[in-house]
């Protein structure tokens, strides 16, 4: 046993602790031991002194002798109270007569680690935290790194473990010098309710033991969490019920069955601890299932009730909570018109589901990326330049929200803009008044050619039917003068001529961040550094689609600043046109001959026959055989 001349108290750093309502009625506790390893703490408490004891607030409710609290004191002299501090440097064996006048050192309740006249002053000492584990089933990890007050040499490193929803708790020892000769270890509630593991017995205590405490349960106990506990509808979520098997007999032959019907799943799923089906470690007794969340489901809190049952016929209930979020939605195309619906509902209304993030502007495009770095025009003013522009003709008149235009900025941070002048690498989310506006954004972030890449443009085809292409090629985001890895972005925007179409297709690009600190800059519309979508020249107005639903790219998107619905009814291709060529209802009219041949000409109307100028659907536009096969069938005849 531990004296002094001198009584010190432990620093007072709190008056009382907090207790809250009592939890899993554990009132009697079993101890087994074994093998263990101290969990190096992290977080140092400031406690570096002699006879000190630290309030802590922990980071969630600990249930001892059936009573919850939320601060610990942490002494060190190597013991836990829950209820206040104390002075608690000079051991006794248990029970001890905790709060009498003839002790008053240790207010209970107490774990007593390895009560001893200890200090944690002196260099590489004190008291360090840590918590592991997901939420639901966390460990609070209390480390000592002490020596004996009389000895420099003489050390006692050891640590505490709590844990979330769950009466257990351990004592790991690393480096014990005395091997326990002067020191208590046990646990105590009151004067009558305590367990000793070693009182002043030389070698009582060894490096490398853990000496576990299970609540003496009658029946078995179980506490529910979901990983992630908020979950988008189309997501999915790891079920997790931790178990804490009866003691009196041992359970045996442990099962968990949990009632998913409030998420889609079977009445009767089986979870598991055999490291499948998601389930984390096999025989840990935490047991688990990967459910997917599928529509159709309404967002909203969801509680799904669970059975632990052992082979003893003993059996508990509990619950386990999850939220959903509503399902992603995007355009969706049925036969009357586009709507936005998640892909759950796009089927039930019998349409054709565009993709996550998509609206009525943009739909999937068909056409997939194929680079033109070898066979297009090199945009010298950009390429092997940072934060550049160039001015670009365009073959042919395109019009965009309702304007028309001859010419078009190119800008290395992946967009173009139709006026102004803007090279913002800083991208926001759409629509924003501040420049660039009147612009077409494939992939708005901060490209940095100067660092690896180029920019490329092509014209395919004749008119009226030519394309433009404009290709970044390879471009990295911004390195931030290296301290980024460089990536590798391929996109381009392609412009229809006469449809006023546009496309973003995609070749292979990094998936979007939403840190906001990482390659680039700025954020888009759904917090990823990827801002995606087209904008009118005031910068009120704009058509967007989720960068971070772009993934790794190998897609294709259409849209069309001038109309709420681009190509919701896909042109059949290869068919005869009707005689209701201007597509307003009326057949055989003035107006769909005057449509056909402006169409000849080279402009088509949006509403107009969808081959354009290829009437007859044999491939080839505008020609002779074209305007006699209309005439056939403005005459009531076949193509």
């Amino acid at each position: 046993m531990a004296t002094k001349k001198t009584a010190v108290l432990c620093a007072l750093m709190a008056l009382a602790g907090v207790a809250g309502i009592a939890g899993a009625q554990c009132t009697t506790y079993i101890r087994t031991t074994g093998g263990g390893t101290v969990e190096p703490g992290v977080t140092d408490i400031g406690n570096h002194a002699d006879d000190l004891t630290t309030a802590v607030a922990l980071p969630f409710t600990v249930n001892y002798y059936g009573v919850d609290y939320n601060t610990a004191y942490i002494c060190s002299n190597g013991w836990v109270g829950f209820e206040a501090a104390g002075q608690g440097y000079s051991n006794v064996c248990l029970a001890a007569n905790i709060g009498a006048a003839a002790f008053n050192r240790v207010p209970g309740p107490v774990i007593f680690a390895h009560w001893d006249d200890l200090t944690t002053a002196g260099t590489g000492n004190g008291i360090f935290t840590s918590v592991t584990g997901d939420p639901g089933s966390q460990v609070f990890h209390i480390e000592w790194r002490t020596n004996h007050l009389s000895s420099t040499t003489d050390r006692a490193d050891f640590e505490v473990r709590l844990f979330e929803n769950n009466p257990r708790i351990e004592i790991v020892y690393g480096t014990i010098t005395r091997g326990g000769n002067s020191a208590t270890a046990g646990i105590q509630q009151t004067q009558g309710t305590f367990d000793q593991f070693s009182c002043n017995i030389a070698g009582g205590i060894q490096a490398g033991t853990m000496v576990r405490y299970f609540c003496d349960l009658a029946n078995p106990a179980g506490s529910g969490s979901a990983t992630p506990g908020t979950v988008q509808i189309t997501g999915s979520t790891l079920l997790k019920v931790q178990v804490t098997p009866a003691q009196q007999p041992p359970s045996t032959g442990i099962t968990v069955r949990a009632n998913l019907t409030g998420i889609n799943g079977s009445a009767n799923q089986l979870f598991y601890d055999d490291g499948s089906n998601g389930d984390e470690a096999a025989g840990d007794n935490v047991y688990s299932y990967l459910t997917p969340i599928n529509e159709p489901l309404t967002a909203g809190a969801v509680s799904l009730p669970y059975t632990v049952s052992d082979a003893q016929a003993r059996t508990a209930t509990g619950t386990i909570a999850l939220t959903l979020l509503s399902a992603p939605t995007g355009g969706c195309c049925t036969g009357s018109g586009c709507q936005i619906l998640s892909a759950y509902g796009c089927g039930q209304a019998g349409g054709t589901y565009n993709g996550n993030g998509t609206n009525c502007s943009i739909i999937m495009g068909t056409t997939p990326y194929a680079t033109i770095s070898g066979t297009g025009t090199l945009l010298t003013a950009i390429s092997g330049c940072d934060d550049c522009q160039t001015l670009l003709p365009l073959p042919f008149t395109f019009n965009f929200y309702g304007t028309d235009y001859t010419q078009v900025s190119v800008v290395s941070n992946g967009f173009l803009q139709f006026t102004g002048n803007s090279t913002t690498f800083t991208n926001v989310p759409l629509p924003a008044t501040a420049v660039p506006n009147n612009a077409i954004y494939p992939l708005w972030d901060d490209f940095n050619p100067l660092t690896q890449g180029d920019v490329y443009y092509q014209v395919d085809g004749t008119s009226p039917n030519q394309t433009l292409t404009i290709e970044w090629f390879n471009v990295s985001q911004y390195t931030g003068g290296g301290v980024w890895p460089i990536t590798s972005e391929n996109f381009q925007v392609v412009l229809f001529e006469g449809s006023n179409d546009i496309e973003f297709r995609y070749g292979t690009i990094s998936a979007a961040s939403t840190t906001g600190v990482d390659q680039g800059a700025g954020l888009g519309n759904d917090g990823g550094d990827y801002s995606v979508g087209i904008e009118n020249a005031t910068g009120t107005e704009a058509a967007w689609t989720s960068g971070r639903a772009l993934g790794t790219g190998n897609m294709t998107l259409r849209l069309n600043s001038n109309t709420s619905l681009v190509n919701c009814n896909s042109c059949p291709g290869n068919t005869c046109g009707s005689s209701d060529y201007n597509g307003d209802g009326d057949f055989g009219t003035d107006q769909d001959i005057e449509a056909f041949f402006a169409c000849i000409g080279g402009t088509c109307c949006e509403t107009c026959f969808c081959q354009g100028s290829d009437f007859n659907g044999d491939g080839d536009f505008g020609t002779d055989q074209d305007i006699e096969a209309f005439f056939r069938v403005l005459g009531g005849n076949n193509c």
